[in-house]
């Protein structure tokens, strides 16, 4: 079973969200009780694999920049 982002778990979403990605406000104006387990766990992970992935990017920017700035024959427009 593929489940998170993949597949629709209607066994939990019965109980209400798992998760929200920003701030929430929901008025049902009737009683409801939610029981999973909401946290933002799987935001701050993806802020960490966010970050690392900015910072790899920005190597492989400096890399191709400096490789650009040595190339003979490059023009200023493919040096910038």
């Amino acid at each position: 079973n593929v489940w998170g982002w993949g597949i629709l778990d209607l066994g939990k979403a019965m109980f209400g969200p798992g998760q929200f990605l920003g701030n929430v406000k929901i008025n049902l104006n009737q009683n409801d009780v939610w029981s999973n387990d909401i946290s933002d766990k799987a935001i701050k992970a993806r802020q960490v694999e966010d970050q690392a992935e900015a910072v790899t990017w920005a190597t492989r920017k400096a890399e191709l920049q400096a490789l650009m700035q040595n190339r003979t024959g490059a023009t200023a427009e493919e040096k910038a």
